[in-house]
């Protein structure tokens, strides 16, 4: 008489329910599945069905964490911005070198700015704006808002600490990132190059500081002991000598 071996039960599921995604990641997937959708089928194209099939969730999931499509396009927007650059200028104003940290703040924008991904989402805003002009809010409101800022802390602290003459304004920010970015952005957002390397913004940097530079920099004084001492900061050359004093010898 043969046996039959002990047939297995099979393995009972714990109680209760399966473990959930805590919430941040369910957003961060919602944002990747929606981001795609966006650029690739377009803004108005796109349903939060659409959004909800591709991430795999409910479409009362995605409503529980945003209240309606154009928050969700803000908070990708938020992301693809985040990690702007904050700069410390530190306290010793004798040691800063104004033109060198104008030319980092004005280098970590161009890279934020010009990167493949939020070319990708200002395409979007540029074709889609006209029919939908919540785009174009959020885009300005929390990415371009939040870029100038950045600038405006870094020519506010170098103008208080006597490193940069003249007015501290709106035009010179627009100049500044015009001049580094506009050109190049508006290539690759109409297709026509792609986003420039590393190299290529250090270059254009470089050569917009050369050009502005001695506006900004060119003459600076610095107080050490009531006396005020002249000198170039960013361009070649002597400094010019301030009114009053007596020319050189051999000039």
């Amino acid at each position: 008489m043969t046996t039959r071996p002990p047939s297995r039960l099979p393995e009972r599921r714990p109680a209760g329910r399966p473990p959930t995604l805590p919430d941040d990641e369910r957003r961060a997937r919602i944002h990747a599945a929606a981001e795609t959708l966006f650029v690739e089928k377009g803004y108005a194209a796109t349903s939060m069905d659409d959004v909800a099939r591709a991430c795999g969730m409910s479409k009362k999931t995605i409503y529980r964490l945003f209240d309606h499509k154009q928050s969700l396009f803000a908070a990708i927007v938020d992301e693809a911005i985040d990690g702007l650059p904050a700069h410390d200028l530190g306290e010793d104003a004798s040691r800063l070198d104004g033109a060198a940290l104008l030319g980092r703040v004005l280098l970590d924008l161009a890279t934020m700015l010009l990167h493949p991904r939020r070319m990708a989402i200002a395409r979007l805003v540029v074709a889609e704006g006209p029919q939908a002009p919540e785009l174009a809010e959020s885009l300005e409101a929390r990415g371009i808002v939040r870029a100038d800022a950045v600038l405006a802390d870094a020519l506010a602290a170098l103008h208080r600490r006597g490193l940069i003459a003249g007015p501290v304004d709106d035009e010179l920010r627009d100049i500044l990132l015009g001049a580094v970015v506009g050109d190049l952005a508006f290539m690759v957002m109409a297709g026509l190059a792609a986003p420039p390397a590393a190299d290529v913004l250090e270059a254009r940097v470089a050569r917009v500081l050369a050009l502005v530079g001695p506006a900004l920099f060119g003459r600076s004084r610095t107080r050490a002991g009531g006396a005020v001492r002249w000198r170039v900061r960013a361009s070649r050359g002597r400094a010019p000598a301030p009114p009053g004093s007596p020319a050189p010898r051999g000039s």
